[in-house]
């Protein structure tokens, strides 16, 4: 895929995100479907979260493992929303409560429509290649600012996992 994507060169920074708890929920998803299956996964949980009268401390992540950038592969996408340390215990449940450990990353904030993600994707993974970094196959996406009327003033801080 060839489009104009403004991403500066060496725009990836090397960072370490400290422990989290999250309210959570994993499923199966490709390229393909993972936005409709991911959008209502999100939308469930952000009700279950309410419902239960939990903290939300930092906004929703996505974490995909194992994608590989063919839109047809399957692959996890687990849907995090940190917590407060107050969380209870859901056994039988959909939704579990997890701890997430600290993660060791290269990461973008962009500023833009999530339709422009896979132009972005390409250019950032380039820069992963060109600095011999090693990738995890690990990726997280903090959506800091949600707006579905202007998606082009959607921010995401797109973390890409290392192997130290």
């Amino acid at each position: 895929m060839t489009t104009d994507v403004l991403i500066p060169e060496k725009a990836l920074a090397e960072s370490n995100v400290v422990p989290f708890t999250a309210l959570t929920v994993g499923l199966r998803a490709t390229l393909l479907t993972a936005a409709d299956r991911g959008g209502a996964a999100t939308q469930q949980l952000l009700s279950e979260a309410a419902r239960l009268g939990l903290d939300m401390t930092q906004p929703v992540q996505w974490m995909y493992t194992g994608v590989t950038g063919d839109e047809t592969n399957e692959f996890d996408l687990e849907i995090a929303l940190p917590i407060g340390s107050a969380a209870p215990v859901l056994p039988n449940h959909p939704f579990q409560v997890k701890t997430f450990p600290a993660f060791h990353c290269l990461h973008y904030t962009y500023t833009g429509p999530w339709s422009e993600f896979m132009p972005v994707y390409d250019a950032l993974f380039a820069q992963v290649e060109a600095g011999n970094y090693r990738h995890n196959q690990c990726v997280r996406e903090v959506y800091s600012v949600v707006n579905l009327e202007a998606p082009d003033q959607c921010v995401t801080d797109i973390q890409i996992g290392l192997t130290k």
